[in-house]
């Protein structure tokens, strides 16, 4: 590989990585103009009639690829955002229905959800540069808390005076 795993990281969250593809696009760009002047002032003069054909072909499926590489980018930054916003609404009415519960259950459920929300957003804070073994021990973390979650939500139901 061209670039190292942890310098591309780097780019991905950095933020750079336009500026850098802008380089390097402009660096390629000058390396081709380079040897395309240098390859027509070694060639004869005379142009060959089916050159401007195959080159408008080869541009055309180019830009193919490149339209169905970001077609599939697009969809599946749509398809993250829509899960986002489910796991939000999904959040948000769990947290709303611990109003439903006794009043002296309902402060230690929300400091759990607190806790439980907290470590959320912990799991997946810096979680590509971090080692697999560190990224477990928060998933488990974060099990651990949502399970104590929902042991204390059973209970709180459970012990409720409503059918």
């Amino acid at each position: 590989m061209l670039l190292s795993n942890s310098f591309v990281l780097f780019l991905l969250n950095s933020g750079w990585l336009i500026l850098f593809l802008l380089v390097v696009m402009a660096a390629l760009f000058e390396i081709g103009w380079r040897f395309g002047n240098s390859f027509v002032d070694n060639q004869s003069s005379e142009k060959d009639g089916g050159s401007d054909t195959l080159l408008a072909a080869i541009f055309g499926l180019l830009a193919l690829l490149l339209a169905i590489t970001l077609s599939g980018a697009s969809d599946r930054f749509d398809n993250r955002r829509d899960l986002i916003t489910k796991e939000l609404n999904t959040t948000q009415t769990a947290y709303q229905s611990v109003d439903l519960l006794t009043i002296k259950t309902q402060q230690p459920i929300r400091e759990q959800f607190k806790l439980y929300l907290d470590s959320r957003i912990d799991v997946y804070k810096d979680s590509q540069l971090m080692l697999a073994v560190e990224r477990e021990k928060k998933f488990r973390a974060h099990d651990a808390i949502g399970d104590e979650l929902w042991r204390m939500a059973v209970s709180a139901v459970n012990a409720s005076p409503y059918p």
